[in-house]
């Protein structure tokens, strides 16, 4: 999940305070040359055994959190993102709940579900030396 600020005056740690939830990656606009402010909460999907739970892991803090963070949508302040890329071979599908693409919904999130086949292993042969 993904939140970028669209105000000169994001904070990424005073977001953090108001939210009360802390980013995994943030940056103020400005710096690395970045046109907007980013605050991001991730979760590294292809060490999770299980990623439906990753992704409530991930999720849940955030429902406690939706009507300050629709607020924030509607003054536009900020714009939320959902954004998964999976890449494994045990992960073939993503199921997103009816209560998670509601809470998506309230936020406007835009959402890009980025699934890729996981890397082919060479057949097996004779070296080539």
């Amino acid at each position: 999940m993904r939140v970028r600020g669209l105000l000169k005056a994001l904070d990424p740690e005073r977001f953090s305070k108001v939210v009360g939830l802390w980013p995994t990656r943030a940056r103020r606009k400005g710096e690395e040359g970045a046109e907007t402010a980013l605050w991001a909460l991730e979760t590294p999907w292809l060490e999770a055994p299980d990623p439906r739970a990753a992704l409530r892991t991930l999720l849940e803090p955030l429902k406690a959190k939706a009507p300050l963070l629709v607020v924030l949508v509607e003054q536009k302040a900020i714009r939320v993102g959902f954004s998964c890329t999976v890449e494994a071979a045990g992960a073939a599908s993503l199921e997103l709940d009816p209560d998670t693409l509601a809470l998506l919904a309230r936020l406007e999130a835009a959402v890009r579900l980025e699934l890729r086949p996981s890397p082919v292993p060479d057949p097996p042969g004779r070296p080539l030396n």
